[in-house]
């Protein structure tokens, strides 16, 4: 089940490639430190210290430029006046939201 904060994305872009899941991407840097913090959000439920453990993850990510992303995919949806509908974030069109005056 996602937990719709940071820990997927850190997971997959900027952790250490080992065995296992994590780390999609190889690379040739390592954060020892970054790594734990990882580990850390994996299993903890206290929303705050779990905060705290993204926050300094976040924080290691951006001082030590972990990833830079190269492409960043803008897909603009055009419609008549009288016709709206919410733009999903995964840029998935539902049907049901859409509403014609």
């Amino acid at each position: 089940m996602p937990t719709f904060d940071a820990l997927y994305s850190l997971q997959s872009l900027a952790r250490q490639r080992r065995q296992g899941r994590d780390g999609n991407f190889k690379s040739r840097g390592s954060a020892p430190e970054f790594d734990k913090l990882v580990d850390a959000m994996k299993s903890e439920t206290d929303q705050k210290k779990r905060n705290e453990l993204i926050a300094r993850a976040l924080l290691l990510h951006n001082q030590n430029v972990m990833h830079i992303p190269l492409h960043n995919q803008v897909i603009p949806w055009a419609m008549r006046k009288n016709v709206t509908v919410p733009h999903r974030a995964d840029n998935r069109l539902e049907a049901r939201w859409v509403r014609v005056d």
